[in-house]
């Protein structure tokens, strides 16, 4: 939806750019959920807090360290 009220084609661009890494770092912290709900027993609530935290900290380095 924010595609549609920005106007700029550079903004547009760093903010496709930026949506590509969000992404990204989804795609993995779902890969390790899903490894951790079939390799081990623990509760489902206890994997998406574990996961919900690992995306929380991913993101803060995320922004932490990036260069654009």
């Amino acid at each position: 939806l924010c595609c549609y009220i920005i106007r700029d084609r550079a903004v547009l661009g760093d903010y496709a750019r930026t949506m590509l890494s969000v992404l990204a770092l989804t795609f993995v912290v779902f890969v390790v959920m899903i490894g951790l709900i079939v390799g081990t027993n623990l509760h489902p609530l206890i994997i998406v807090t574990l996961g919900l935290g690992l995306w929380t900290i991913m993101q803060w380095l995320r922004y932490q360290y990036a260069t654009y």
